[in-house]
C-alpha cells in the first residue's frame, strides 16, 4: 500500500479498509518470538475493536505507564471508529503514524518504533492490550489467567463519576474472557491512568536516552553551584493537538525565513525560568508576557532565556511552587541577528530590520531577549525540567537575583575588588579568592557563584563597603 504524504493528513486522517502487516517487532524479555508476537496482538486484541463503542479516551503506553492523547488524534480515531476502519494513519507534529486498532498498536512510519494504544469507550468499558510495548520496543506481557486493577476517573457523557473505580475482569475488556474468574489468581501491576501533570506533556523516563541528555544540560550548568539540586521530573512536549501543531509549524516556517533572510537561522537550545502556573500556561497557549527583569539587569522587554549552558541564571527567574520545586523550560530559539541593547533600556522591537533578537553582550551573552512580537514564532518549548535544591528558600519569587548588581565591565569590577581586598583581608584570605576569580574570568563559574562566595569569606557588609568604595 502507498504511504500517504505527511501533508494529506495533518490535521486530518486517511482510513484504510485492508489491515497492514506490522512490521517486524523486536526480541523481548517475557519470551515472545519475534515473528508471532504481531500473530498474538492480532488475535488477543481483535474482538476489542469489534466490540467496543466509540472512544470516549485515547491513551498510549510509554515509561511504565499510560497517558492520554488529545486533539486531532482523538477525533481521527473516532472517526476510525464510526467508518468501522480499524487501520488510519494520522499526521502528529510533524511526523506521520499509524494507528492498527485490531493490534492496538500505535507505528511511528518513519523510525518503525511502535507503542500500545488503548481506550475507554463512551459506556465506561476499558480496552487494553494483552502485551504492552512502549516506544522503546520493550514488552510487558499480560497475558495469561490474571486479573488486571486500574484506577481510573472515567466521565461519560455529562456524568462524571468522581471516586476510584477498582474494574477488574468485568470492566476490563480484553480479548480472552472468562478465565479471569478463577480464583486464586494473582492480581497485575496497577495501571496508571493519571493525567500527566503539565498539559500536552509527557513524562520522561528516567535512564532513558532523551532524559539523560536533558539531565546533563541541566545539571552541567546547575551542579557547580547547586551541588544539592536534584532533578524530580522532565516531561517533554508531545503536539498531539491542532493549537500545538500550529505552533511547531510556525517555528518551521519562521526557521525558513530567517535562513533566508540572515543566511544562518542560528538556532539554539536556552532555558526558561517561570512559575508552575505559567508552565500551564506556555504548555496550553504558549508564551503570553514578558520576563519580569528591571533595573540594571534588564536589557529591554520581551522574553528572556539564558543559553543552554546557563541555566542557573534561568532558573532565578523561577518561583518556587507549594512542593518546594522550580522550574525551567528547554526551548528552541530562533536568534537570527542579535543586537547588544544596553543595561536598563526598555526597548522593545528590534531596532532596524537588521535585526532578529536582543542580547546583553554579543561575545558572551547571559541572556537572549526575543521581542514580544516574535515570541510565538521564534521560541518553541521542548522541556520542562523540574527540580529541588537546598539553596531554594520557600517562598522565594521570580526576579530575586543577586543583591550585588554587577554592572557589564564585572571583570574589571572583581579586579578591582581584589586589589581592594588585599590591603584589607590577610593573604590566606586572599589565596582563597584568586581561584575563585580566575574561574571566573574563564567562564567556569557564574557571577552569582562569585558573590555568594565571596559573601562568605568576608561578609555581607564588608563587601558592600569595598564594591561602593571601588564604584566612587
Amino acid at each position: 500500500m502507498a504511504m500517504a504524504n505527511q501533508s494529506d493528513v495533518v490535521g486530518g486522517v486517511r482510513s484504510h479498509p485492508e489491515l497492514l502487516p506490522s512490521p517486524s517487532i523486536p526480541s523481548n524479555r517475557v519470551g515472545c518470538a519475534r515473528e508471532s508476537c504481531t500473530t498474538q496482538m492480532l488475535v488477543r486484541n481483535y474482538s476489542n475493536f469489534k466490540r467496543s463503542g466509540s472512544p470516549a479516551r485515547v491513551m498510549y503506553y510509554e515509561g511504565g505507564s499510560w497517558s492520554d492523547f488529545s486533539g486531532a488524534v482523538m477525533d481521527s480515531v473516532r472517526e476510525a471508529f464510526a467508518a468501522g476502519k480499524a487501520v488510519v494513519e494520522v499526521g502528529i507534529g510533524g511526523g506521520l503514524y499509524l494507528f492498527d486498532l485490531y493490534r492496538m498498536l500505535q507505528v511511528d512510519l518513519g523510525s518503525g518504533n511502535q507503542r500500545s494504544v488503548a481506550w475507554i469507550d463512551v459506556d465506561g468499558k476499558c480496552f487494553f492490550p494483552k502485551i504492552f510495548v512502549d516506544g522503546g520496543g520493550d514488552f510487558v506481557n499480560h497475558s495469561g489467567d490474571s486479573k488486571i486493577e486500574v484506577e481510573v476517573e472515567v466521565k461519560v457523557g455529562r456524568a462524571l463519576n468522581s471516586s476510584k473505580k477498582k474494574k477488574e475482569s468485568e470492566g476490563i475488556e480484553s480479548g480472552e474472557g472468562s478465565s479471569n474468574d478463577k480464583p486464586g489468581i494473582a492480581k497485575r501491576p496497577r495501571i496508571n491512568l493519571a493525567s500527566p501533570r503539565w498539559p500536552n506533556a509527557k513524562l520522561l523516563k528516567e535512564g532513558k536516552n532523551d532524559y539523560s541528555i536533558v539531565e546533563n544540560l541541566f545539571m552541567t550548568g546547575v551542579g557547580i553551584v547547586e551541588s544539592g539540586a536534584k532533578i524530580t521530573s522532565i516531561y517533554r512536549c508531545f503536539r498531539s493537538d491542532p493549537l500545538n501543531e500550529a505552533r511547531y509549524e510556525a517555528f518551521q516556517k519562521q526557521t525558513e525565513s530567517t535562513k533566508a533572510a540572515r543566511g544562518n537561522p542560528k538556532t539554539s537550545f536556552a532555558w526558561y525560568g517561570t512559575s508552575a502556573e505559567e508552565v500551564q500556561s506556555i504548555f496550553s497557549h504558549g508564551f503570553g508576557v514578558p520576563s519580569k527583569i528591571s533595573g540594571s539587569e534588564a536589557h529591554g522587554v520581551g522574553i528572556y532565556l539564558s543559553p543552554v549552558r546557563s541555566p542557573l541564571a534561568s532558573s532565578r527567574l523561577s518561583d518556587v511552587d507549594s512542593n518546594g520545586e522550580k522550574h525551567v523550560i528547554l526551548c528552541r530559539v530562533i536568534l537570527g541577528k542579535c543586537e547588544k541593547v544596553e543595561a536598563g533600556s526598555l526597548q522593545k522591537y528590534p531596532s532596524s530590520v537588521d535585526f532578529d533578537t536582543g542580547v546583553d553582550d554579543l561575545e558572551n551573552p547571559k541572556w537572549y531577549v526575543v521581542w514580544c512580537a516574535n515570541m510565538h514564532t521564534h521560541i518553541l518549548p521542548e522541556c520542562v525540567v523540574s527540580y529541588k535544591s537546598s539553596d531554594i528558600v520557600p517562598g522565594q519569587r521570580r526576579g530575586s537575583l543577586p543583591v550585588m548588581a554587577v554592572p557589564s565591565s564585572s571583570t574589571d569590577l572583581f579586579a578591582k575588588l581584589l586589589s581592594k581586598l588585599e590591603s584589607t583581608l590577610p593573604s590566606s584570605k586572599i589565596q582563597e579568592l584568586q581561584p575563585l576569580f580566575a574561574a571566573y574570568k574563564d567562564g567556569k563559574v557564574a557571577k552569582d557563584a562569585v558573590m555568594k562566595q565571596l559573601r562568605s569569606v568576608i561578609g555581607g557588609d564588608m563587601l558592600a563597603s569595598v564594591i561602593h568604595d571601588v564604584r566612587d
